[in-house]
């Protein structure tokens, strides 16, 4: 085996488990406690251990702690496999299927703690056998699955994580190149990495995105063109692509589990919205204001009335809000042009006088009857349109504060 092999092994499994430990620290930061996700934890704590040590044991194969510890982790993995393909599901295996996959784990666990079991010939052959049938008889589980009783995103996940079992198959079978005799690289890691990339993209797979089997697709895409690359700069022909593809397509698919994850985490900093508003009291004006100091977005606000817009016309004001718009920014003020009509260029000058006074860029309206007007400062810098959508909710929601608060008085 050539010291160029091995290298690329030992980064390939590294760069898998990089991956499983991206996602663990995903769900430890903002855990959901639900019966599947701890049983994916459990996978993803095997997986991460598995390919973290083996990829030291990779390098010095003449060190039986680091052999025995690298087998021991995936003797866990038929067990912890099962466990999470019945949290997908919701329900339990049948009795032998459950007896197959915990007797595997338990047998060669306890075949790894006798001496020289590594050394055996009919253990190491018996154990990837073992272990791709299981991943067989797993995945024939999640294809014969009753659709019906599972949401149409269960579904969707199911199918997903189907589509990494079976092309993990052959990619777990190489890991055993030594007892095999072939191929000249090893691949499991890359089915590792599929499964992650589906987890994080089923997690919240993004509105228009396209199907599992048209994403996959379109990595090994870029996969290939990167290998093709890099083979162009490492010597060697058609045995060089060879090395590098499962470290390109490695490296294409932990930077789009990293993609998914900084997704889902602006997706969660969006879900701090909806959380604050399902909280926000709505009875009042005052007590939805006193409320707006806990939302990093109108920490600093003010809400002006009749008296402090004794000075301006009601009427020019209200017409700058329209269209269902309960928004108006010093920009959009800064871009009306003078054949704007003479009504909304007075309505804009008085405005901006407003938000010049008090040194704001944003206004929303709240009430007509008398006037209100909630004031917030925003950078005002290109990009900034999703924190204008997110100052327009809280508008209306401070709306209908006010009108509750109108309608008992």
């Amino acid at each position: 085996m050539g010291a160029d092999a091995v290298g690329i092994d030992v980064l390939v499994t590294w760069l898998g488990a990089t991956g499983a430990l991206s996602y663990l620290v995903h769900i430890v930061r903002d855990p959901s406690r639900s019966p599947l996700e701890r049983r994916a934890v459990l996978l993803l704590g095997v997986l991460a251990a598995l390919l973290l040590v083996r990829g030291f044991a990779w390098l010095r194969m003449d060190d039986d702690v680091l052999r025995r510890s690298t087998f021991a982790a995936a003797t866990l993995l038929p067990l912890a496999m099962l466990l999470f393909v019945e949290g997908l599901l919701r329900r339990h295996l049948p009795l032998p299927a459950k007896l197959l996959a915990a007797g595997s784990s338990a047998l060669f666990f306890a075949l790894n703690l006798a001496p020289d079991a590594l050394r055996a010939p009919a253990i190491t052959r018996a154990f990837p056998v073992a272990l791709v049938g299981v991943m067989a008889m797993l995945g024939a589980f999640l294809l014969a699955r009753r659709r019906d009783t599972l949401s149409p995103a269960e579904n969707r996940l199911v199918s997903g994580c189907l589509l990494a079992v079976l092309a993990g198959l052959p990619l777990a079978a190489s890991d055993f190149r030594l007892e095999l005799g072939f191929p000249s690289q090893r691949w499991g890691t890359v089915g590792v990495l599929l499964f992650v990339y589906t987890l994080t993209r089923m997690a919240r797979a993004p509105e228009g995105a396209g199907g599992t089997a048209s994403d996959f697709g379109w990595i090994a895409a870029k996969a290939l063109l990167l290998a093709t690359l890099a083979a162009l700069l490492w010597p060697g022909g058609a045995a060089a692509w060879g090395r590098a593809l499962p470290l390109a397509v490695a490296l294409v698919l932990l930077f789009a589990v990293w993609e998914r994850l900084r997704a889902l985490g602006a997706a969660e900093g969006e879900a701090g919205l909806l959380r604050w508003l399902a909280r926000a009291p709505t009875d009042s004006l005052d007590a939805f204001a006193a409320w707006l100091r806990r939302y990093p977005l109108t920490e600093q606000h003010l809400i002006l009335g009749p008296d402090e817009l004794r000075a301006y016309r009601a009427e020019s004001l209200a017409r700058l809000f329209g269209g269902g718009s309960a928004l108006c920014s010093a920009a959009r003020l800064r871009r009306l042009g003078p054949g704007a009509p003479r009504e909304e260029l007075d309505a804009a000058e008085q405005m901006a006088d407003v938000l010049e006074r008090y040194e704001m860029t944003h206004a929303c309206l709240l009430g007509t009857e008398p006037l209100r007007l909630l004031l917030v400062h925003l950078p005002e810098i290109s990009g900034n349109r999703d924190a204008e959508l997110e100052l327009e909710v809280i508008g209306h929601q401070a709306s209908l504060a006010l009108a509750r608060e109108t309608a008992r008085a």
